[in-house]
């Protein structure tokens, strides 16, 4: 397909192996808005190595871990916002209660706490509770 003018490599600036993209991709897209609390199993995080590299986010489940070696928490979510993951939120649904509940949100390395940040983390944990058809968000 790269023969053929389909794809073409590109050089990245992190001297790794080159990326292949259809060619004539946009490069310099618009920045993203995404406000998203991702499933720990989401395929953008099954390939250790790649989150690593483009994300620069190391992911660890932690279910299988005893309670006292968890650094994050039981089942944490990672959080993308814009074009990197943000944070990790350790959520727990409450369901006779109808309540999505945010035990704690630990912000990556190099993340400061403002107000947008904060604003949509809210977005997306409203988008979660709708999801999983809770009334609340309710925060520990």
């Amino acid at each position: 397909m790269i023969a053929d003018g389909v794809l073409e490599r590109v050089a990245v600036a992190d001297g790794g192996a080159p990326v292949i993209l259809p060619a004539g991709a946009a490069l310099d897209p618009a920045a993203p808005s995404a406000a998203v609390l991702l499933s720990p199993f989401d395929n953008l995080l099954w390939d250790r190595p790649f989150a690593r590299r483009v994300l620069a986010f190391d992911h660890l489940i932690e279910v299988y871990k005893k309670e006292h070696e968890r650094r994050y928490g039981y089942y944490v979510l990672p959080f993308l916002w814009r074009d990197r993951i943000v944070g990790r939120a350790d959520l727990k649904s409450e369901r006779a209660e109808g309540a999505l509940v945010v035990k704690a949100f630990h912000r990556e390395p190099g993340i400061r706490d403002s107000r947008a940040l904060g604003e949509a983390f809210d977005r997306a944990l409203d988008r979660l509770r709708r999801a999983c058809g809770l009334d609340t968000v309710r925060r520990v």
